[in-house]
């Protein structure tokens, strides 16, 4: 028997099937949306990343940098801040801090996040083909403060005020090592 009840109860499920299944259209949709952007936001991360492995493998074009590459630049800051750190160390035996190497990796980490940030603000500031973003970003990133490069004068271990030429960098790195031996028998 029908009754006002159940009539109303069918009216009801005819009238609003069309709006359920369209709200589960709209939400599979915006899943489907959500996992692509994500999906879409790694790559994109994954090739900024490795287009900047890349580029820090060739000379910097900033003339600062005096045509060293990224990673050369990393291994000078490395040879300067193990000198600095240990006649710090001496000047202050009281206070030997163990963690030095974190200039080092707070410079990589630093860089990589500029690099992103840099990344970012010209894929919303689109300056014309892949080529030429990919230029403008990695001169901007050029222009940031890389590895804590400052020519005035200061007592922090992690900042050092002479960058040297391609050409000097093995010269001072064979110095560097004749001086970690001599502190090695050094007791």
């Amino acid at each position: 028997m029908v009754t006002a009840k159940g009539l109303a109860k069918a009216a009801k499920n005819v009238l609003l099937a069309p709006l359920r299944a369209g709200m589960t259209l709209w939400l599979w949709s915006m899943q489907v949306l959500l996992y692509a952007s994500v999906i879409v936001v790694a790559l994109l991360g994954v090739a900024l990343l490795g287009h900047m492995a890349w580029h820090a493998s060739h000379p910097l074009e900033n003339p600062r940098y005096k045509g060293l590459t990224y990673w050369q630049l990393l291994k000078w800051e490395k040879m300067v801040t193990d000198r600095q750190t240990t006649a710090w160390n001496r000047a202050h035996p009281n206070l030997n801090p163990t963690g030095w190497d974190t200039c080092i990796s707070g410079d990589v980490f630093v860089a990589t996040l500029g690099y992103l940030t840099a990344a970012r603000y010209y894929l919303f500031h689109w300056p014309g083909s892949i080529q030429d973003y990919l230029q403008t970003v990695d001169k901007a990133w050029e222009d940031l403060p890389i590895s804590n490069y400052s020519p005035g004068a200061s007592a922090d271990p992690c900042v050092y005020h002479y960058i040297p030429t391609p050409e000097e960098l093995p010269k001072l790195e064979a110095e560097y090592n004749a001086w970690k031996a001599s502190q090695a028998e050094r007791p």
